[in-house]
């Protein structure tokens, strides 16, 4: 590589750096002639950065933001390069979900406004990231799900399911009495397995059987630890509608396809 192809290629590399640099910090100073105090975001990271890193947890970082200003009706911070607005006044609250409530139905848009059209987007089809008519097509949809008889037959189900999954621990419990578990992961499966039963009519019992689908397909896809899924919510962030047009989905393909394939299944047999 010659000396003039090497500063051609410095300089793409600078101007692209810039650009991205303008793009995701475009908005960092919204907040400054804004009648609200406000986080000093960090480039890219917006005020996510002590998150990304994993000091502390969510409910933490929630606590630490809601009293670092102690006396504000409400506070500017920014997720990336996505402004909002964090509510702490109770009266603000309850107006924002109550009084003018038509006004605030959507929640912000994480995917960009064409996501929701891709049938290889999974996560853009839940309630909580639906807009609009769709939003209100769906809930109309769920609703009925969770009527009181529905609940009391569902509430039935989890009593019954725990009543096994005691006898399941029991059983490997054997003559010595007790059995060893971190109780983070037999909790968790434990809500896998009910939620197996009442969602989707199946019985799993991830307590008897460890290496069962249904629980190994939807602890990967909860795994909001990895690199890909850290590395595709940041493009999201930055670059929502470019991301939705390649059809990225969060989660990965082989736990998409496997739950899509269960909820066809489910509801073909429901018919």
């Amino acid at each position: 590589m010659d000396i003039n192809s090497y500063y051609l290629l410095v300089t793409i590399v600078l101007l692209i750096l810039i650009v991205l640099y303008r793009r995701v910090s475009k908005h960092y100073g919204y907040f400054s002639d804004k009648p609200i105090p406000s986080l000093t975001p960090i480039p890219l990271f917006g005020n996510m950065f002590p998150l990304f890193m994993k000091k502390y947890t969510f409910p933490e970082f929630i606590q630490m933001i809601y009293n670092r200003f102690p006396d504000a009706k409400a506070l500017g911070m920014f997720d990336m390069s996505t402004r909002f607005v964090v509510l702490r006044d109770p009266e603000l609250i309850k107006k924002v979900l109550v009084k003018d409530f038509e006004f605030f139905i959507d929640r912000r848009s994480l995917f960009g406004d064409s996501a929701s059209e891709s049938d290889s987007i999974l996560i853009t089809k839940t309630l909580l990231l639906l807009t609009g008519q769709k939003w209100r097509d769906m809930r109309a949809t769920l609703s009925p799900a969770f009527t009181g008889s529905k609940m009391r037959a569902m509430f039935e189900l989890i009593v019954t399911y725990s009543d096994r999954m005691v006898g399941i621990l029991k059983d490997q419990a054997g003559p010595v009495g007790y059995v060893d578990y971190e109780m983070k992961e037999c909790c968790s499966r434990i809500a896998s397995d009910i939620i197996a039963t009442c969602a989707y009519g199946l019985e799993v019992e991830s307590l008897a059987n460890r290496e069962n689908d249904f629980y190994t397909m939807g602890k990967k896809m909860m795994n909001f630890g990895k690199t890909s899924f850290f590395v595709r919510l940041l493009l999201y962030s930055v670059f929502p509608k470019l991301m939705s047009k390649l059809q990225v989905d969060l989660f990965d393909g082989e736990q998409t396809r496997y739950f899509t394939e269960i909820i066809k299944d489910t509801v073909k047999a429901r018919d």
